[in-house]
């Protein structure tokens, strides 16, 4: 009998948004006016990344904005980051009826970020002895890699990704 190893996509989908959004012209609109830029680059990494990782569960998993422990511990925490554009944040919603419309469930708390969420459950996965890919570009994430769990960076959408093993890390 031959056993097959499940394969689990974790999405830092508030990276692939923001990659979506400065990636893709903001001029990208329905015909009520509606900005749809980052959807549409979402949407298209998704059906790229289905594709090309052939993955058995995928989940996404989202910042609430809310601050977390983090900046109760430390009041400075990204404090040096530049603000995120309006037209940016009315997007989010529209992400989440196309996750849904999928059928990716998506995974969020007001006290953690995605990245807490994204190491939470790769850990227990590879636990369970499943192949996980982390999709990001955070850096923060690149210290989860290890024989079970790879991170992919996106590149031109999801076209050209950049695998990282540990050695990879390294």
């Amino acid at each position: 009998m031959v056993v097959k190893t499940v394969k689990l996509v974790l999405l830092d989908a508030n990276h692939l948004m923001h990659r979506a959004y400065w990636a893709i012209q903001r001029s990208l609109k329905t015909s009520k006016g509606e900005q749809t830029n980052a959807v549409f680059g979402v949407a298209s990494m998704i059906l790229t990344l289905i594709a090309r990782e052939k993955p058995d569960i995928i989940i996404a998993c989202f910042d609430e904005g809310d601050e977390t422990f983090r900046h109760a511990e430390n009041k400075e925490y990204k404090a040096g980051r530049a603000e995120t554009p309006d037209d940016f944040y009315v997007q989010i919603p529209r992400v989440h009826q196309c996750l849904k419309a999928f059928g990716i469930p998506t995974l969020s708390d007001p006290k953690y970020e995605a990245d807490d969420l994204i190491g939470s459950a790769a850990i227990r996965a590879a636990k369970e002895e499943w192949d996980v890919l982390i999709v990001t570009g955070d850096r923060d994430l690149f210290q989860m890699a290890d024989t079970r769990i790879c991170i992919a960076v996106p590149h031109k959408g999801y076209t050209e990704p950049h695998y990282l093993d540990a050695a990879g890390v390294k």
